[in-house]
């Protein structure tokens, strides 16, 4: 037994190994550039360092070669300071570096001669133009998503993307509790794929379109839309999604958000005129002003922190999602107005240890769970309803219909279940 256990673990160890490096292809970025003095001159031995919040196991550091360029590799998506040094020139530190997933990020600089102690700080944006690779891509950073008040689902995040074009349109986060269509340049909707962290996660059934699971908004860093030229990990030529999740740092932090909207949070946009014309009387609802929300909300909690600074982090997520939406023209069987409930639950844990110098390893576990309650019921009376029928049907003709043939016949009563 103890062989047995053994065994498994060192198969799970060499299978992360093993996986490490395609994933984290999708997972990091590249911060790359050339340092020159002030005549142009390039410089080498320039010693680059770069620190963040976002990079476990401290800073990493690189150093300009002959050409006086340097290139720094999988660094995890987040603000960045860089600091430039070289001895008789003065130090340089840039900060609010943006570093994205999948992209190069171009940071060419000037030193200025005079004593190592002094110290140059320039402050600015980052170049938003990736000239390093010829990929159609859009990256959608969590500044973005946080800012801009749409629903609270990969596929709005999709819908941002230019060139994009989504299934529904989604007012408030009505729509989020179901998928649909993504597509980009006339692909079709069944060639684009869902990976967390660079590992695919499509349901296998249908066309292969969709997502297995619902997921936890508040889990993710950044979300990297890539719609043409893509790269090898791509498998399709439509819209390929990769959601790249948060991980811990080495300070505890929090973040709890909470969406609320009932049906006195919304207006209507049918007047008296309008409900002369369609012949309402007076509180009549109609499909004119589509299915109003009766409750919706929306709460998420995250919190992440180091096990051991620069060594171990941890971070979770939990969220849990509610939709009421009343459905016009639908009635129950007591004459009250049909409702489709909606409840989906996220539960997200993450482990980030830095194995050895610039190697990380992550271990993930993500759970959803999704109910329609009332969905549910009336599916399973009209299938009541229906298998009812058939046997009234079946009966009838068994019993009541008249034989053709003159060979004696035994009634049976056929019952079927679906």
């Amino acid at each position: 037994m103890r062989r047995l256990v053994e065994r498994r673990i060192f198969m799970l160890v060499l299978g992360t190994i093993l996986v490490s490096t395609p994933a984290a292809a999708q997972q990091t970025g590249i911060l790359s550039g050339v340092v020159h003095d002030a005549q142009g001159a390039i410089l080498p031995g320039v010693t680059v360092t770069v620190t963040s919040t976002s990079l476990i196991g401290g800073a990493r550091t690189a150093t300009t070669g002959g050409s006086g360029t340097y290139q720094l590799t999988a660094l995890p998506p987040g603000t960045y300071e860089v600091t430039y040094e070289l001895s008789g020139f003065s130090t340089m530190k840039r900060g609010d570096i943006r570093v994205q997933v999948a992209q190069t990020t171009r940071l060419d600089v000037e030193l200025a001669v005079g004593n190592l102690q002094e110290t140059v700080v320039v402050t600015g944006a980052s170049p938003v133009v990736d000239v390093g690779t010829t990929t159609t891509q859009t990256n959608v950073s969590k500044e973005l998503f946080d800012a801009i008040p749409t629903g609270r689902n990969p596929w709005v995040m999709a819908g941002l993307v230019p060139g994009v074009v989504t299934g529904r349109l989604d007012v408030g986060g009505t729509e989020g509790m179901q998928q649909y269509n993504v597509e980009a340049f006339g692909s079709a909707d069944s060639q684009k794929s869902f990976s967390i962290d660079g590992l695919k996660t499509n349901w296998g059934g249908g066309s292969g379109g969709a997502t297995m699971q619902y997921y936890g908004f508040e889990m993710y860093e950044e979300y990297n839309m890539q719609t043409a030229s893509g790269t090898a990990e791509s498998d399709v030529s439509g819209v390929y999604m990769n959601m790249v999740t948060k991980s811990g740092g080495n300070r505890f932090s929090s973040d709890h958000n909470f969406y609320f909207m009932n049906d006195s949070l919304q207006g209507t946009n049918v007047d008296d005129a309008l409900r002369t014309r369609l012949g309402l009387t007076a509180g009549q609802q109609t499909g004119a002003a589509g299915n109003p929300v009766d409750i919706s909300y929306d709460w998420s909690s995250t919190l992440g922190g180091p096990i051991k600074k620069d060594k171990v982090w941890f971070f979770g997520a939990t969220r849990r999602w509610r939709l009421d939406q009343l459905q016009i023209g639908a009635r129950n069987a007591d004459g009250s107005q049909a409702i489709d409930d909606n409840r989906i639950e996220n539960y997200m844990g993450k482990a980030t240890w830095n194995a050895v110098a610039d190697t990380k390893v992550s271990f993930m576990f993500n759970r959803n769970n999704k109910s329609w309650r009332n969905r549910v019921a009336a599916t399973s009376e009209r299938r009541s309803a229906l298998v009812a029928e058939i046997n009234r049907t079946l009966a009838r003709r068994v019993f009541d219909e008249p034989t053709r043939s003159n060979s004696p016949v035994s009634s049976t009563r056929r019952s079927f279940a679906c």
